[in-house]
C-alpha cells in the first residue's frame, strides 16, 4: 500500500521498493506533501508562463489586426482604382481603334482622288502654263493703264 501512494504522488525520486518500506506512514505523508507543493508550484509556473504567452498573443493580435484591416481596406480601394483605370484604357483604345479605322477608311476612299490629282499636276507643261501667264500679263497691263490702274 506504501507503494501504491508513492507511485500515485509522481514524485520522480528514485527511491528504491526498500526506501519506501523503511519509511514510516508520516515520513510519507511529509513527502507526499513536498511533492504536492513542489507540483503545485510547477503547475503555477506553468500557468503564468502560459499567461504570459497568452498575453503576448492576445496584444500582438491587438495589434496587427487593425493594422491589417486597414491595409485590407486600402488593397480593396486599389483595386477598385486599377479596375476602373482598366475599365477607362479599354474605352480609350476602343476610340483609338474607331479613330484609326475612320483615317484608314478616309485615306482609302481619297487615295483615288490623290493619285488622280497627283497625275493631273504632274501632266501640266510649266512651259506653256508660264508662256500663258506673260501673255495674259501683257494682254492686261495695257488695260490697267487705260482704265488708271499703274
Amino acid at each position: 500500500m506504501k507503494l501504491d501512494l508513492f507511485n500515485k504522488l509522481g514524485a520522480g525520486q528514485e527511491a528504491g521498493t526498500n526506501d519506501i518500506d523503511k519509511m514510516s506512514d508520516h515520513e510519507l505523508l511529509v513527502t507526499m506533501v513536498k511533492n504536492q507543493k513542489r507540483e503545485k508550484q510547477h503547475q503555477l509556473v506553468t500557468l503564468i508562463i502560459a499567461g504570459i504567452f497568452t498575453l503576448a498573443i492576445v496584444i500582438t493580435l491587438c495589434i496587427i489586426l487593425p493594422k491589417t484591416y486597414i491595409t485590407l481596406e486600402k488593397a480593396d480601394a486599389l483595386i477598385a482604382t486599377v479596375e476602373d483605370a482598366v475599365a477607362d484604357a479599354k474605352v480609350s483604345l476602343e476610340d483609338f481603334n474607331k479613330m484609326a479605322d475612320s483615317v484608314t477608311g478616309t485615306i482609302n476612299d481619297n487615295a483615288e482622288n490623290i493619285q488622280e490629282g497627283i497625275t493631273k499636276v504632274s501632266s501640266i507643261d510649266i512651259d506653256s502654263l508660264n508662256k500663258a501667264i506673260k501673255d495674259l500679263s501683257d494682254i492686261v497691263d495695257p488695260l490697267a493703264k487705260l482704265f488708271g490702274g499703274k
